[in-house]
């Protein structure tokens, strides 16, 4: 995963600005997508600029189930959605983001490196890990 913990679009900028002058009220974020086209042709992945619309590539999309403040000063915010069984099988997520109730692209999160389904995850994820997956939950977090 890149070290970053998101980037707040052109986008998402431009709505803050504007509710914080008090014209527009700022839409809720509502959805998480993922997606493979968070890395190059070498697998090194993508940085974000901020300027980003949408994922490079989206393969999914969900509504948001819950999220939580991380710190007692509420500046970020977890989103949480998850990935159940059979979704996205086969699928190498690169790319994770969230969506406003509006539908606009508002965080790009770090790049993510998982492969569901197929060679990986495989019966040495069970051996390392204890578990067989099943599901995998993502959370993407907002940034200060």
């Amino acid at each position: 995963m890149a070290d970053n913990k998101g980037v707040i679009t052109a986008v998402g900028r431009k709505k803050l600005c504007m509710a914080h002058a008090g014209d527009i009220e700022l839409p809720v974020i509502t959805q998480m997508a993922w997606g493979s086209g968070g890395a190059d042709e070498t697998g090194q992945p993508i940085d974000t600029t901020g300027n980003e619309i949408g994922l490079y590539q989206e393969l999914l999309r969900k509504d948001i189930e819950s999220h939580s403040y991380v710190n007692e000063g509420k500046t970020t915010c977890r989103y949480t959605a998850t990935l159940e069984a059979g979704e996205l099988d086969n699928s190498y997520i690169s790319e994770m983001g969230l969506y406003d109730e509006d539908g606009k692209f508002q965080i790009a999160e770090g790049t993510a490196s998982v492969f569901i389904g197929g060679q990986a995850p495989d019966s040495r994820s069970e051996k390392l890990t204890g578990y067989r997956v099943e599901k995998l939950e993502f959370s993407v977090l907002g940034v200060k």
